[in-house]
């Protein structure tokens, strides 16, 4: 069961058209914000909530299954952006549809009424509250280092974005990052040899130039090895979840096909400072021998449906540990019965419901230099 257990939401519709939301927790109602990059739509008896974040499109389904005019979250489903790939699916219901969620509030029975000003007996607004809350943790945290899960020896250079982001980055003298237990973290690699720990969230990680090691640990993430000039040796570890890796090195061809075919994302990329690296390939040359990078995409078990994009059929590898998610996979022959090819997509079930795919790769190319075991 998600995070959402316990919770219920109700929605202002009218003539079709929802027109506010908000959500209700162990009987609390918060006026929730609807963000400029979020589309609300009715279809029948469900509220669908379609939303663009980070190069992924994420539709939440909402039902009422009681008809009383209180809405669970039934599911999400999360695609990369133009390509129709489901990096995520997840269901929030049993199987007759229902969801374990409190919606005992003084204002039940008045589906009307502007819960906007709402005010405990301080006079402050369930929505201020929240703000002050949360105001108050990032500032606690950005005095011990985020989320306190750096070290007195690894001391984070940390700043708060206002993308909703704690950004980490990496000083002369150290070039070790861990992300933040509590939000979602950027970790931002520079020239030298870095290593970048994410936290439990959704991080965007960038090891820029330099042989860098990245490890995911839990969340979706995006992992980026480097940019168009990197020339290191990379090591890329998605951990768990849905995650986005991409080698660092020259823009391969494939990658160029795909970021032309989706213009908006190029220019999302190209316009957010979380993806420098990212912006020096979409403007980079094309050159499929990786430039001198060479980067290696370790599989483990549980690693969720994970895509890799740029990946140089020249130099780069996946390093695969033997017998992942208990499946057969014990080496190259066995590999290949896991194997689906899809024009220039190779998907790999590792088993258990965990999965890789190698979006735009140079298939004719690729061979047993490319495998790597553990």
């Amino acid at each position: 069961m998600s995070t959402d257990a316990g919770k219920s939401y109700k929605f202002n519709i009218q003539n079709g058209v929802v027109t506010g939301v908000s959500e209700i927790e162990n009987g609390y109602l918060k006026v929730e914000r609807v963000d400029a990059n979020e589309t609300w739509s009715v279809q029948g008896n469900q509220v669908v909530k379609t939303e663009y974040d980070d190069g992924r499109i994420e539709t939440t389904t909402y039902t009422d299954p009681d008809g009383d005019g209180f809405y669970v979250k039934a599911s999400e489903v999360k695609t990369l952006s133009g390509t129709g790939v489901v990096t995520s699916f997840e269901s929030h219901g049993d199987d007759d549809g229902h969801v374990d969620a409190s919606h005992n509030t003084s204002d039940e029975g008045n589906n009307d009424t502007d819960h906007t000003g709402d005010t405990d007996h301080t006079g402050t607004t369930s929505v201020e509250h929240a703000a002050t809350a949360t105001a108050t943790a990032q500032h606690d945290e950005s005095k011990t280092g985020g989320s306190g899960t750096a070290s007195d020896d690894h001391p984070d250079e940390v700043s708060d974005g206002d993308d909703g982001y704690e950004y980490h980055h990496t000083t002369e003298s150290d070039h070790e990052l861990h992300g933040s237990e509590l939000h979602d973290s950027v970790l931002d690699g520079a020239l030298g040899d870095d290593q970048l720990h994410g936290g439990t969230r959704n991080d965007v990680m960038d090891g820029d130039d330099g042989s860098d090691t990245l490890d995911g640990n839990d969340g979706d993430d995006i992992l980026v090895g480097g940019g168009e000039n990197d020339r290191g040796h990379n090591h890329l570890n998605g951990g768990s979840g849905d995650d986005v890796l991409v080698a660092g090195g020259s823009k391969t061809q494939s990658l160029d096909d795909f970021l032309n075919a989706n213009p908006v994302l190029s220019t999302a990329l190209t316009n957010d400072a979380k993806y420098a690296s990212l912006s020096t390939l979409v403007k980079g040359a094309v050159d499929d021998s990786g430039g001198g990078a060479m980067n290696t995409f370790e599989l483990d078990s549980g690693n969720g449906h994970d895509l890799i994009f740029n990946f140089h059929a020249s130099s780069d590898k996946l390093e695969i540990h033997r017998g992942l998610n208990g499946s057969d996979i014990e080496d190259t022959a066995s590999l290949l019965r896991h194997v689906d090819v899809s024009g220039d997509r190779v998907t790999i079930d590792l088993g258990n419901g965990n999965s890789v795919t190698l979006v735009g790769i140079d298939v004719e190319h690729m061979s047993e230099a490319n495998l790597a075991w553990i």
